[in-house]
């Protein structure tokens, strides 16, 4: 048995439709759905009596979802986290236009935890704080600018196909089942 992916990242919200709009306004998410749990379904999902939980999910690109929870208990109070908090340190996001992001955000008053960094490879990155105080991190990449589409097709027309070969994705020739390497 193997992790073939990440499935989604769940948030714990204060304000769900807050939250909502911070993830799909100011970062640019895609709101899929939201479902709505009824009592059997929290108590069997969450063990929790007397609650009601409502979740919106959201799309981040093609392959990831952010589920964004909301717990109303009847006054919760929201928890700010840190860097060094045990648990999710904090959530990073892929964007190919950070210097434009950052300034929208700032002008929408988020809270932005210092300037862009450099970090190793190229990248650039920012830290900032959604509505709840989850730290979220917005990386921008060299390689990942261009359409990947742009980037892989003469790698593909170069060495083939792809497959896979254990755990290790390979990009080379086709191999038929029983050749010889």
């Amino acid at each position: 048995m193997s992790v073939t992916g990440t499935h989604h990242v769940a948030i714990t919200v204060y304000d769900l439709e807050r939250s909502a709009g911070f993830y799909t306004d100011l970062l640019g998410l895609a709101y899929d759905h939201t479902t709505v749990f009824n009592d059997a379904q929290v108590f069997r999902v969450f063990g929790l009596v007397g609650v009601r939980v409502r979740c919106v999910h959201l799309l981040a690109g093609r392959s990831g979802r952010i589920d964004l929870y909301h717990f109303d208990s009847g006054g919760r109070n929201p928890v700010a986290y840190d860097f060094d908090r045990i648990g999710l340190q904090h959530l990073a996001f892929q964007v190919n236009d950070l210097d434009a992001r950052a300034a929208r955000l700032e002008s929408e008053g988020v809270e932005i935890l210092g300037d862009p960094s450099h970090m190793p490879g190229g990248s650039r990155s920012i830290f900032l704080r959604d509505p709840d105080g989850n730290i979220i991190q917005l990386v921008e990449t060299p390689f990942f600018s261009a359409p990947l589409g742009t980037i892989l097709q003469p790698i593909r027309r170069f060495f083939g196909r792809t497959h896979r070969q254990g755990n290790r994705a390979l990009v080379g020739p086709s191999v038929t089942k029983g050749a010889e390497n």
